[in-house]
């Protein structure tokens, strides 16, 4: 989980602000702390 001061997974900029308030880097607009089974995409 990536809080406040950290770099960005994706785009590596520093995270400005808390992510509990704003969850998407200000940078990418990517999400910052998903979950990675989110991205798993179960196939039958």
């Amino acid at each position: 989980m990536f809080q406040q001061g950290d770099l960005c997974p994706h785009c590596g900029l520093i995270i400005i602000m808390p992510t509990d308030l704003q969850a998407e880097c200000l940078g990418c607009g990517e999400e910052i702390n998903q979950d990675p089974a989110d991205d798993y995409d179960e196939e039958e």
